[in-house]
């Protein structure tokens, strides 16, 4: 075997040239899909978001090519590193194993020779010439020594370097049949099918893996201290006190990451940073919240607004604000906190015995509210009246009596204060800017019954003393009673405060912030919607199926006389990984007995956007969903599908029905079978 030590190397660096533009490649292409938003283009709507995340999802597929490519590069330069440790055998720079164990053998044998000779001589076989040919024969031995200990180390380095090629490209084989299952996903995706996605977890751990040991990479968009606060972290193994600790933030540590693309954050460091928040929120630290959320948009610069369409062109408009562009550490935190979601066990949920469950749903509507603050039209940017920071007040609110209720509350005003000091520019301003800059969000999360009891509380104004609603003033976390009557002190609330008109309660406040999604409605649809809350929330709470299940919504209201671009609300039917099993179970059972072709999807893309109305007698839209949902509530027609005798010895026949005090409902019985 002859290796040509420099012609390899030559190869093996342009080799890893041509890596290194491919891997920069992907990472252009990581960071366009991470951040591809069809919102930014004025392109709204859920059928654009969902082109928006199909669009993003599609980002796994490149980062499994990158992470193969890189696995061969890194090959590349251990091999070039190895490579450069042979020594030459041959003129022309190359290395002869061949040739060099043919002269090394020779040389043996020479030295055997003389070894031989040596010992004859010590021997007293050479007569009087025995000191003469022994010293002689010491002398060649020698001296032939350097010449086999110099051939012996060159083929000692061949063999330490056929041992170590061995481990050169075993990551990147290793990616090879993941590589495989990844090309014959995307063929199905081409050709209509539904692809194989089982390979995404495999990539999803080596990412981890590889953005933890890439740690300069992520540094380099820190600053100093920023980059102190990442290394000190990654020796603690990224811990949710790395963020969180003794009731403060790590200002440099969460600033730091917000500068990193989406693309370079581990799941391990999102987790640790969505734990913080909800240890954050155990304590209501609103305030603490506040300051992650402003944080979570970084600075872009400022632009002068010298004309406002719509506006009298007599009017002279000169004001400077300043953009703020959502980071990609908070896309990453929100499809963690995602991920947590859907490995809930439902068990522990139900039985109450994971006591963090409804802040981590609450945190996962608060994250859902800032990852879809609406930016202004045609830009990715949300602008606002400050140079440091987007102003951002949160408001809380739960049942603090009642800890086994899961609702919980969140209202996020954005901006909520962009005035200056003259009137003339609010009434000039206002008009164009508006409706994408003041922007106030109002989330509810938690079991569904529980979720639609809440509205029908809020809205209906009625049992409202049992909620609490905590608000920050600077670093200060106070609270106020939500059927508080409005004062003075009510009205320097920062997150609502700035919007009373003729409300009376810190409720009616946030109700018309609801009220506003809904821009036509009347007096008599409110009344409607209600009683429609009220019957929902009787419904639910009959329904064993929303046991295993969870409700977030999140209304977009105005904070302003001039907003007229009003939406619905965003709303989600969250089942983990083992409810969603449960459920399929119980539509298997239903399917069967009713040969319908009721599925999963159906259920949960009609409870997101239906969920209360399916409580409306006079709404026949779903009636599939709704016959579903009341053949689980009923109680569960059992029969014996054997003789069987009881413990009392009667004997009860196969086919025969089986009479309970208390039946399983369907839905129930399905999910205990």
């Amino acid at each position: 075997m002859r290796i040509r030590i420099g012609a390899l190397k030559s190869s093996l660096s342009e080799e890893i040239s041509a890596l290194e533009v491919k891997a920069s490649d992907c990472r252009v292409w990581l960071e366009k899909m991470g951040s591809f938003d069809l919102s930014v283009f004025g392109l709204e709507g859920e059928g654009f978001k969902v082109l928006s995340s199909r669009v993003q999802d599609q980002g796994v597929y490149v980062r499994g090519f990158f992470l193969l490519v890189d696995a061969v590069r890194r090959g590349d330069e251990a091999n070039r590193k190895a490579v450069g440790m042979l020594e030459p055998s041959e003129p022309d720079g190359s290395v002869d194993v061949d040739h060099l164990m043919y002269l090394a053998e020779g040389w043996r044998k020479v030295m055997g020779n003389q070894k031989k000779l040596l010992e004859e001589a010590e021997a007293g076989q050479h007569g009087q010439w025995g000191p003469v040919v022994a010293e002689g024969a010491r002398r060649n031995i020698e001296r032939y020594s350097v010449f086999l200990q110099e051939y012996e180390r060159k083929l000692g380095k061949v063999v330490a370097y056929e041992k170590a090629s061995e481990s050169f490209y075993a990551e990147a084989e290793s990616l090879s049949p993941v590589v495989g299952m990844m090309e014959a996903a995307m063929i199905a995706v081409c050709e209509g099918r539904v692809p194989d996605l089982s390979w995404q977890k495999d990539v999803d751990a080596r990412w981890d893996k590889w953005v933890q040991a890439n740690g300069d990479e992520i540094k380099s968009y820190m600053t100093d201290s920023q980059k102190k606060a990442f290394d000190k972290a990654c020796e603690n193994g990224w811990q949710e006190a790395d963020f969180y600790r003794d009731g403060k933030l790590n200002k440099d540590l969460w600033q730091g990451l917000a500068r990193v693309p989406k693309w370079l954050l581990s799941s391990t460091i999102a987790a640790a940073a969505v734990c913080s928040q909800e240890r954050i929120l155990e304590h209501n630290d609103i305030a603490l919240l506040q300051q992650i959320a402003s944080w979570m948009y970084t600075p872009t610069g400022d632009k002068r607004v010298t004309s406002l369409l719509g506006v009298d062109a007599s009017q002279n408009v000169n004001v400077k604000i300043y953009g703020y562009k959502k980071c990609g550490f908070l896309e990453r935190m929100l499809e963690e906190s995602n991920r947590f979601l859907s490995l809930q066990n439902p068990e522990e949920r139900k039985n109450g015995t994971n006591p963090r469950w409804n802040i981590r749903l609450a945190i996962n509507t608060l994250l859902h509210i800032e990852n879809n603050v609406k930016p202004l039209a045609g830009t990715d940017q949300v602008y606002g009246k400050g140079k440091n920071g987007l102003e951002i007040n949160i408001g809380y609110s739960l049942d603090e009596g009642h800890p086994e209720s899961s609702s919980r509350m969140f209202v996020v005003a954005v901006e909520p204060d962009m005035k200056v000091a003259d009137d003339h520019f609010t009434s000039c301003i206002a008009p164009s800017f508006s409706p994408s800059v003041y922007r106030v969000y109002v989330g509810v999360s938690g079991g569904p019954s529980d979720a639609a009891t809440f509205l029908h509380d809020l809205q209906n104004n009625e049992g409202m003393d049992k909620y609490n609603f905590f608000y920050s003033v600077g670093s200060s976390v106070l609270k106020v009673a939500v059927n508080e009557a409005v004062s003075r002190s009510i009205k320097n609330i920062p997150v609502i405060g700035k919007y009373l008109s003729q409300a009376t309660t810190v409720g009616k406040v946030i109700t018309s912030i609801i009220d506003s999604a809904y821009s036509d409605w009347d007096g008599h649809e409110r009344a409607s919607r209600v009683n429609l809350l009220n019957r929902a929330s009787t419904g639910m709470a009959k329904n064993d199926l929303f046991t295993d299940s969870q409700f977030s919504m999140v209304f977009a209201g105005s904070s302003g006389n001039h907003e007229g671009d009003y939406t619905h609300p965003e709303a989600r039917f969250i089942l983990d990984d083992k409810a969603k099993v449960y459920v399929q179970k119980a539509i298997n059972a239903y399917n069967k007995l009713h040969s319908t072709n009721y599925n999963l999807n159906k259920l949960q893309s009609v409870m997101a956007k239906n969920a209360f109305t399916l409580y409306d007698v006079n709404n026949h839209e779903n009636q599939d969903t709704k016959k579903f949902l009341q053949w689980c509530a009923q109680p569960a027609d059992l029969v014996y599908k054997r003789d069987v005798t009881d413990d009392d010895g009667v004997v009860h026949h196969k086919g025969e029905e089986v009479v309970l005090g208390n039946p399983p409902s369907n839905y129930g019985y399905m999910r205990g079978a």
